[in-house]
């Protein structure tokens, strides 16, 4: 009886090549899956960021129009009824509301990260 197989040898040398194949196989694939997976981290990140700036820019924007048309409004009820009780100081006391409505939208405008009360977000 002979010992050894005739095409035993092969069989068992081509299945473990099989084998590590596979593995490496199974390598790439995982390597190519975390690559993907950081790249879509990455995207959602740029994503949200850009989505945050227009949020930002949609606040500010209507943080001037609110200040703009309480100045007005404001302007309105400072406006005498009647031409003839207009007098100098109520036209100084209106230029000093609106010049600090304008600076407070000038600063509101140069600095969106700070909430109309003046804290930061």
């Amino acid at each position: 009886m002979a010992d050894k197989p005739s095409n035993g040898g092969l069989n068992t040398e081509s299945a473990i090549n099989q084998l590590l194949q596979a593995e490496a196989q199974a390598r790439e694939q995982m390597a190519r899956c975390d690559r993907q997976a950081v790249t879509l981290v990455e995207e959602a990140r740029h994503r949200a960021n850009r989505i945050l700036e227009r949020a930002h820019q949609r606040i500010g924007q209507l943080h001037s129009f609110c200040s703009i048309t309480t100045g007005q409004q404001v302007n309105q009820l400072l406006q005498p009824d009647d031409a003839s009780h207009g007098n100098h100081s109520q036209q100084h006391y209106q230029d000093t509301i609106l010049a600090a409505a304008v600076e407070q939208l000038a600063e509101a405008l140069s600095s969106p990260d700070k909430t109309p009360d003046g804290k930061v977000d």
